[in-house]
């Protein structure tokens, strides 16, 4: 299996020839190569936050830290504190370095108007009534679930501002050819970490793999062949997805 992937990265994961992720990658690396912004725009299980290790890694601050933050994960009060509070906070932890925010839908927009005007001022006034200077590279990840997350309010704003990096990660259903790779490589490292030989995907199978839409993309591809590697007994991996069992625990709407 080869892996089209331009040589800057370096991070194995990222699988795929399809036309769809090398026009992203190319995305990343010209990102990779300037101080801006980065917007990753994408739904759950695509892959951004491996995009924005990606951007870190071939950047001039690969060096430095690369601090991740949920906000999903983290209660309004908390999230504050942590990105500015006066203990040592994301911002400064990431200071030289890059700071990844992910789902930053989720914050409210008075925060979101805070961490802007950090940006522009790259320097951030704590609670302590001292000014600290911050020189970090911001990542953010977004869904794009509801409104686009293009025509956010933060997006837009920014995009008035700072004139931001905007990449789109495709849904793996929109990225078909890449699903045959993807599906090798998961067999592979399932197989390694279990100890087992496994060097046959039936042609029904495969066709089984690139013709459900995967609803939760990538992660959900790799967590159902962790499955059926744990349960396959011999060198051709078992399972094929029955399509009237999906439809029944997943919804008609998941095929096409």
């Amino acid at each position: 299996m080869q892996r089209s992937v331009p040589s800057e990265f370096e991070l194995s994961e990222i699988i795929g020839e399809s036309p769809e992720l090398k026009s992203v990658l190319w995305q990343a690396i010209n990102a990779a190569k300037s101080e801006a912004v980065v917007v990753i725009i994408g739904e759950s299980g695509t892959g951004k936050e491996l995009i924005a290790r990606a951007i870190h890694h071939t950047s001039n601050r690969r060096l430095q830290s690369f601090i991740k933050l949920d906000c999903s994960s983290i209660a309004p009060a908390q999230l504050d504190a942590a990105l500015f509070g006066p203990d040592k906070n994301r911002l400064e932890a990431a200071n030289l370095g890059t700071l990844l925010l992910k789902s930053l839908e989720s914050v409210s927009q008075d925060l979101q108007s805070k961490l802007l005007r950090v940006l522009q001022e790259k320097k951030s006034e704590l609670p302590r009534d001292t000014t600290v200077p911050i020189n970090a590279r911001l990542i953010t990840t977004m869904s794009n679930i509801g409104q686009k997350a293009e025509d956010s309010w933060f997006c837009t704003t920014l995009s008035s501002k700072l004139n931001p990096c905007i990449i789109r990660v495709p849904a793996l259903r929109e990225r078909q050819s890449d699903i045959p790779l993807l599906a090798w490589y998961f067999v592979r490292k399932w197989a390694r970490r279990m100890n087992k030989s496994i060097d046959v995907i039936s042609p029904e199978t495969m066709e089984s793999f690139v013709n459900y839409s995967w609803p939760d993309n990538v992660r959900e591809l790799d967590n159902f062949i962790e499955r059926s590697v744990r349960s396959t007994k011999d060198a051709e991996l078992l399972s094929t997805i029955s399509t009237e069992r999906t439809k029944r625990a997943y919804g008609e709407r998941r095929f096409r």
